[in-house]
């Protein structure tokens, strides 16, 4: 038999980085504006963070959940070309 090499894992939050990104994904729900598909974001990062125990990605979640809020707040208030 051979020998038996372990993957090294990355963090969760880093995953998460990876998969959801840190900014807006544009057209990513068809018909969405930008402001309601950086809320879409939000709403994930908070879902997952309630089934998370591990205090880093808590809090890396609970932080792009703001930062997509903020986002949000910031594409409505602009005006529309």
């Amino acid at each position: 038999m051979g020998a038996t090499v372990k993957a090294k894992r990355r963090p969760a939050n880093v995953l998460i980085q990876i998969k959801y990104g840190t900014g807006a994904l544009p057209g990513r729900f068809a018909g969405m504006s930008e402001a309601a598909d950086l809320l879409e974001q939000a709403k994930r990062c908070r879902r997952l963070a309630e089934g998370i125990n591990d205090p880093k990605t808590l809090e890396a979640l609970r932080k792009m959940a703001d930062d997509y809020e903020k986002r949000a707040a910031e594409a409505e208030a602009k005006p529309a070309p």
